[in-house]
């Protein structure tokens, strides 16, 4: 593998750890701070757009696509099922997703 691939590849895993470590701490300080998980939400995005990562399945559904806040069901957002499909509402900018969902 050529030196700079080896870099490259590196980097991206250390990118990717970033990203979970941004998600964790967004988790941690969202009941006391939304303020600064809407921004650890921004930072693991920007992370994951630089390094051309893509964002893991259970990131995912923990923000809003639109606004990109953090969304914790049931306290800023709404989560539901119906006919196979999983819809993410966001209080904050009153948009939804949704998203096919199997058993």
């Amino acid at each position: 593998m050529h030196p700079r691939a080896k870099r490259k590849q590196e980097e991206k895993e250390l990118a990717k750890e970033h990203v979970r470590e941004l998600f964790m701490q967004a988790d941690e300080v969202f009941s006391q701070r939304p303020d600064l998980a809407h921004r650890y939400v921004c930072l693991a995005r920007a992370t994951q757009m630089k390094y051309k990562l893509r964002m893991p399945r259970e990131y995912k559904r923990k923000y809003c696509k639109h606004c990109y806040h953090y969304i914790r069901s049931g306290v800023n957002g709404r989560v539901r099922i119906r006919d196979g499909v999983l819809t993410l509402y966001c209080d904050h900018c009153k948009r939804f997703t949704r998203v096919p969902f199997k058993r």
